[in-house]
């Protein structure tokens, strides 16, 4: 009998899964902030301590991004 696929995670959902086994929040530090960075494509801030995981922008936010730094490019 074959058993289930195994799931595939997003890597934001496997960098919120290293958060929340590792350093609680509120006490990471640069280094580990750097460490984590090194090590994940993730977008991720530190703020005193906290880390925040954000989402991955989406085409259309990018299409819209690359059209005002070309269009500022553009200036005389």
């Amino acid at each position: 009998m074959m058993g289930s696929p195994p799931l595939q995670h997003s890597a934001q959902e496997q960098v919120n899964g290293l958060v929340e086994r590792t350093i609680p929040q509120g006490t990471w530090l640069d280094a580990d902030y750097l460490w984590l960075t090194d090590r994940s494509r993730s977008l991720v801030e530190l703020t005193d301590g906290y880390l925040e995981i954000l989402p991955m922008p989406t085409r259309a936010h990018q299409r819209i991004d690359v059209g005002r730094v070309f269009d500022a490019g553009q200036g005389d």
